[in-house]
């Protein structure tokens, strides 16, 4: 009876579990359907005859006081009470232009926007050649590759173009390639058609000769021929085929048989779909002609203009400089006695024309304080800093922080007052002497050597940084990646290059011209890698992989991840073989194999251990934590591959603790900042495996 009335209850619990269940159902369905939330279109604005107010329910797009006016109905409810929708959309490129016709005024002063040629030689051509980048609309993968067979003379073309890289024309994109070049006859499915789609060799691609179609063809007046190109153009399935019996009667009518004029229905159906106007394609093409025309015949001024819009975007910005090096010219560093605001044209010893990096796009520096020190040094003794220290005394402290001042001099900014070493070393003391003097000035205390407000002696030297007058390579890239988001001078797969070279190797801008399946074998640096667990819960990877060219994603699958899975460290150099594939818009690699010469072109093994015994009393734990904070902030600054050892005494004993995370590159300006610290007998060295006896 017990085992009975147990299972009562449990049947019990299931009924209560199922009505629960049930009510949920009916409740999810009361809901479905129900907007969750008021999204605002991006660029989309209501106009109307009389204040909105009283013709349409408003609201805050951010909750009750908050955000944007909008409109409480959605875009089709707009237009069914007669209101105007128009999108009004904001480019970078009318920035990019502007910036570029500004720059090119200096060259020539009559030049203007609205003066650029929609047809030009020198710019088509770039364009046949497939060289978009910065070209609107027109740049990068499938784009380029579709500029390059549609190989634009006219201006006609362009506006064609700008329509065929379109979802729905595409479809027809390489049939009109075929039939512009002479590859294949120009044919209409009915002769009537000639004059509508002559000017583009009988393929149908724009929506307005949709609507001519209907209107010649089945007799619709122009307002239900909009009728269907608007239900096309927006894929209302339903309205759309409420318009093809109407259609095909029309078309009958005008001696179509029932199955052309089905077939001719549908084929409009297909391009309509997706396809621009004709004047929205004119539109594009206007700029893209402009663009196109700039980077012909200003090429520097362009590439100016679109790295400083591109200057927060690292990605694009290895692109540009890369492009800017293959165009024969090169990218300079920023450097404060040269740079603007933004990147400019600097002619070089050679006659040609560099790109000087802007110093608003150097990381921490911002707008502002670059501004500040720029007017100073305009209003400076012959427009420019003699030295260091008159840099720092010129400078407006309350405008430039530290923190500027140090993102300058490790950018390289500061080369110009000598090696990048004794700069950094120098900058802290100036910064200090100058800020003391501001503010005794401010105060009406000014000293025998204040007068002036500079400095012009310069401070000493120590000869244990002089002997070292560069940094590492390696640690002068790593600040470039991290304050100008790429590698500036040099890039760290370039020495590898320099060892093997380039035999039967591509590089990574190389895949852009490169076919989906097409191998490709490419040395590179991990950037980042990220792992992730698959269904059957096998691990693979997927890498940001860079040269000096750009950088792409690479896929290594469960069966590649492991049996390579000694090269997915961050960091690490290796050679791949892979197969381009791509994702979307996108191209990747997936890679195929790893070569075992990874452990030549990766990091090398550690030799050397670095030994660092810290002075502070251990009775004072606030003085120990604040001395171990700054060993930390200098040895983060010499990244390397030399092992760290800590040294903590502990009462009579000395405990040696060796960092699993960090390492260091020894050098010079290492030793003399740690030993400036702590003192020149508690840092030393040894090789790893040495033996190594504590001193009494």
């Amino acid at each position: 009876i017990e085992k009975a009335l147990d299972q009562v209850a449990e049947l019990n619990n299931i009924i209560d579990a199922d009505k629960r269940l049930r009510e949920l159902v009916d409740n999810a369905k009361k809901v479905e359907g129900i907007a969750r939330h008021a999204s605002t279109h991006a660029a989309g604005v209501v106009i109307a005859r009389d204040p909105l107010i009283e013709t349409v329910p408003l609201q805050r797009a951010g909750g009750k006081s908050e955000g944007e006016v909008t409109t409480q109905y959605q875009m089709g409810l707009l237009e069914e009470i007669g209101l105007l929708k128009m999108d009004f959309l904001g480019l970078t490129t009318l920035t990019i232009l502007g910036r570029a016709v500004d720059l090119a005024k200096l060259k020539d002063p009559t030049l203007t926007i609205d003066g650029l040629p929609l047809e030009d030689e020198a710019a088509f051509l770039r364009l046949q050649q497939g060289d978009t980048i910065g070209v609107f609309q027109l740049e990068g993968g499938m784009t380029t590759r579709m500029t390059i067979d549609v190989a634009p003379n006219s201006f006609d073309d362009l506006i064609a173009l700008m329509a065929l890289i379109r979802p729905g024309p595409a479809g027809g994109a390489a049939e009109f390639c075929d039939r512009k070049h002479g590859r294949a006859p120009v044919t209409y499915m009915h002769p009537d058609l000639e004059p509508i789609l002559k000017s583009t060799f009988g393929i149908a691609v724009y929506q307005e000769q949709i609507m001519q179609i209907a209107n010649a063809i089945a007799g619709f007046s122009m307002a239900d021929a909009d009728g269907l190109r608007s239900a096309m153009g927006k894929k209302k399935q339903d309205l759309m085929e409420s318009y093809r019996k109407p259609f095909i009667e029309g078309a009958v009518a005008h001696g179509l048989t029932k199955q052309l004029a089905d077939e001719l229905f549908s084929m409009m159906a297909r391009f309509g779909g997706y396809g621009f106007n004709k004047a929205h394609s004119a539109a594009y093409a206007v700029i893209a002609a402009q663009t196109a025309y700039l980077k012909a015949h200003y090429p520097i001024e362009f590439m100016c203009a679109l790295m400083t819009t591109d200057g927060d975007n690292h990605d694009r910005l290895v692109s540009d400089v890369t492009h800017v090096r293959r165009m024969g010219s090169d990218v300079l560093g920023p450097d404060i006695n040269l740079s603007e605001l933004d990147f400019k044209p600097e002619p070089n010893a050679e006659g040609t024309e560099s790109i000087r990096f802007g110093l608003g796009a150097i990381k921490n520096v911002g707008k502002g304080a670059a501004e500040s020190i720029l007017q100073i040094r305009r209003e400076h003794s012959d427009g420019a800093f003699s030295s260091l220290e008159d840099f720092c005394s010129a400078v407006d402290w309350s405008k430039v922080s530290r923190k500027v001042a140090d993102s300058l001099a490790k950018s390289g900014a500061l080369d110009c007052f000598g090696p990048r070493s004794v700069v950094i070393n120098r900058l802290e003391p100036a910064i200090s002497g100058a800020i003391e003097r501001q503010r005794a000035a401010a105060k009406g205390q000014l000293g025998f050597d204040m007068l002036g407000g500079q400095i012009t002696k310069p401070l000493e030297i120590p000869e244990s940084v002089t002997k070292n007058l560069e940094l590492p390579l390696s640690q002068r890239l790593s600040w470039e990646r991290e304050l100008l988001g790429i590698y500036l001078s040099d890039h760290p797969v370039n020495d590898v290059l320099q060892r093997v070279g380039l035999d039967g190797r591509q590089q990574i801008h190389d895949v852009e011209n490169r076919f989906p399946g097409d191998r490709v074998r490419i040395i590179g640096r991990i950037k980042t890698a990220r792992r992730i667990l698959t269904k059957a819960s096998k691990t693979m990877s997927i890498l940001d992989f860079e040269d000096m060219t750009g950088s792409i994603e690479v896929v290594a699958f469960p069966e590649t991840y492991q049996t390579f899975q000694h090269a997915w460290e961050v960091d690490n150099i290796i050679e791949i073989e892979a197969k381009i594939d791509r994702r979307g818009e996108q191209l990747q690699l997936i890679c195929e194999r790893v070569f075992e010469s990874i452990e030549m072109l990766g990091s090398k093994p550690s030799t050397l251990q670095v030994h660092i015994a810290l002075a502070s009393d251990p009775s004072d734990a606030n003085a120990r934590i604040d001395e171990m904070q700054r060993v930390l902030a200098i040895v983060r600054e010499h990244d390397g591959d030399d092992e760290l050892v800590v040294h903590l005494r502990v009462g009579e004993d000395d405990l040696p603790m060796r960092s699993r995370t960090l390492k260091v590159e020894w050098n010079e300006m290492l030793q003399t900042e740690l030993e400036r610290l702590l003192g020149p007998k508690a840092v030393w060295t040894e090789a790893i495996g040495e033996p190594h006896v504590l001193a009494a």
